[in-house]
This record gives structure tokens, sequence and C-alpha cells, in this order.
């Protein structure tokens, strides 16, 4: 039976926000010759490009950024959904920066993407101590999985997940990533088995809605839950070497 990968980036195939590994890199040249692979990732394309080398970039078959909002082969636009966020949402992710008990913001903190909004506390201009800063914070008081709950409520139309470090992914329901795993099938058909690895696969995070994709699906599927690279890496190795 053929096999198609596909891959989260942050935390997946590089850490947060950082270069990919350069010994991962060569291993992963090596391994992916013949095989045909995806990207499906929360960030936009410019920042996965800032994070994967041009080799890799060039072996992959496609990429499915901003959570499958969008979608891209050899740099070609194939899909890309609009979305535009209410007032009411963007005024309250602004309360939430202004009533944060956390005390660093650098600002940057609603960025818009393709069919999705990003938001975080610390802000996307934190460099990576400030990152690692508030990763740690968030591990410990649950601040994350905290607004999730708030916004929730709040917007019952909007789905909230998170992912990488800082951030939270903001999105009408159903335009998360199990959207890429539907255009994908409606291109190879259901002959080929997809196998998926994320580091957010349970919920709130941005990779549940395609692992549940996946699992609710009739077609042959395995997914792969890894806490960093090296684990993918690892698992790639011991299964996926033939």
């Amino acid at each position: 039976m053929p096999k198609i990968y596909m891959f989260d980036v942050d935390g997946t195939l590089t850490p947060a926000r950082s270069m990919m590994d350069e010994g991962f890199r060569n291993f992963f040249l090596r391994w992916s010759e013949g095989k045909k692979f995806y990207l499906v990732s929360g960030s936009d394309l410019a920042k996965i490009k800032q994070q994967l080398p041009q080799d890799v970039m060039e072996r992959c078959a496609g990429v499915y950024s901003s959570m499958g909002n969008s979608y891209h082969e050899r740099d070609q636009v194939v899909y890309s959904i609009v979305y535009s966020p209410s007032y009411e949402l963007l005024e309250d992710l602004q309360a939430l920066v202004e009533n944060s008990e956390y005390p660093i913001k650098t600002g940057h903190h609603v960025e818009l993407r393709d069919g999705m909004v990003n938001f975080s506390i610390v802000g996307r201009n934190a460099d990576m101590q400030q990152r690692a800063a508030y990763g740690e914070y968030d591990k410990r008081h649950g601040d994350r999985e905290g607004i999730v709950e708030t916004l929730s409520h709040c917007h019952p139309d909007l789905d909230f997940a998170i992912g990488g470090k800082i951030s939270i992914d903001i999105y009408p329901k159903g335009y998360d990533k199990s959207q890429a795993v539907r255009h994908l099938r409606g291109e190879v058909g259901n002959d080929p088995e997809i196998i998926f690895f994320g580091d957010r696969t349970e919920a709130p995070g941005n990779d549940y809605g395609i692992v549940r994709a996946l699992d609710e699906a009739p077609e042959p599927s395995q997914w792969h839950a890894v806490e960093k690279w090296a684990d993918t890496m690892s698992i790639l190795k011991e299964s996926y070497s033939d």
C-alpha cells in the first residue's frame, strides 16, 4: 500500500520558531528520497520557509499553511481562504492582553493569516528567551488553556487551538488542519495510507483536528504524537525507513 506522510512543523520537524537541526535535515533528505510528504502547519508559508531549509521545501509535495486554510505547490497558490474576524473578537483579544497578569508584552499580539487569527499574550515580537519564559509560565499556570476556555464561551462559532509555545490559533469551526486531509484525499484518492506526525494532538492542540479526522475516516491512516523533532527522527528511523 502506498504511503503519504504529513508533518506538522513547530515541535515536530523543528524546535518552536527555530531552524531545522542540521543532522536531522541531512537524515530527512536521505529518508524522503522516493517518498511523498506534505507539511501542515499553523504558521504561514513565510514563517515555514524561515525554519525549513530550501532543499527540504523543494522536496515537499505541498504545503498546507495557516491551519490548512492556504495550500501551495512549488510556491504556487492552489487555494487560500479569507477570514475577517469580528470587531467583538478583536476587542476581546485586546482586553485579554491588557488584563493579563503576565508582565512581559512585546507587541504584535494579533496576527491575521489566511482563514484564521493567531493570538499571543506575550506577543509575536518576543525573542527566543522571552518565548521560552512565557512557555514555562504557560506550563505552570495553564494560561492559554484558560484563554481558550474563556473565548470558547464568548464565541461559540469559532474554534480555538493551542499551537507552538506562545500562541493560540482562532478560526471558524471546521477550518482546522482536518481540511488538509479532506483536500489531500480528494487529490490522491482513498488508497494511499496517510501517516501524520504532530506534537499537539490532544484537544485543544492545533493538531487535534487532523488526528480526529484520520481516526473518523474509513481510509487507512496512522498518526504519531511527538514532543520534539528528535522523536520524529527516531520514529522515521525505526518504522518508516524501508
